[in-house]
């Protein structure tokens, strides 16, 4: 893989890591679909028929006592975040992703919004706003905890090698096929 591949890559991941246009993710990891997840995925996808809004899977976040998880993301807004997320209510997800006073009441029933990340690799700023949401960090679940090992999962598609370029996860691809580990590059060992 050349530099300018992963350039290429990164750029295509980018957008689904910080979309320039609405997009609702669900995070399908097993706790997730035990609790209905992929039935709101289906029931997103059809409700977005035509809307322009994206659909894009997660891995799980890491809050299985509230599954379904559901993130709404809006340009220059922070990411949303809804806990126990029902497929009846898809429509209502994806007006709110497509008008900006939709949002803002939906908004109300927000479980905590994400208005930046860090990725460890990489970080990503989504916006600024809804006040009286708290930070996702904020909530009593997560306050206090650190996400290390599993950052990125609910935060990317598990699924695309593009949004894990996206977020730094390949520092290096030699092309004599090492790796960097402290700044030298080594060679794969079976």
């Amino acid at each position: 893989m050349t530099a300018a591949t992963l350039d290429k890559s990164a750029k295509k991941g980018l957008a689904g890591v910080v979309p320039k246009k609405a997009q609702i993710s669900v995070g399908l990891g097993t706790c997730g679909i035990g609790n209905g997840a992929m039935e709101l995925f289906e029931a997103l996808k059809t409700a977005a028929a035509e809307t322009g809004v994206n659909i894009k899977r997660t891995g799980c976040f890491g809050f299985c006592a509230e599954e379904p998880l559901l993130m709404i993301y809006t340009p220059g807004n922070p990411v949303l975040l809804f806990t126990q997320a029902a497929a009846k209510s898809a429509k209502k997800y994806i007006t709110a992703a497509t008008d900006p006073g939709a949002l803002l009441k939906l908004s109300r029933k927000a479980r905590a919004k994400i208005s930046r990340w860090d990725f460890r690799t990489g970080s990503a700023v989504f916006g600024e706003g809804f006040e009286d949401v708290p930070e996702w960090n904020e909530i009593p679940f997560f306050k206090g905890q650190e996400k290390w090992i599993l950052r990125d999962s609910g935060m990317i598609d598990p699924e695309s090698i593009e949004e894990y370029i996206a977020i730094g996860g390949v520092p290096c691809a030699c092309p004599c096929g090492r790796r960097a580990q402290s700044g030298r590059c080594y060679r794969y060992r079976n």
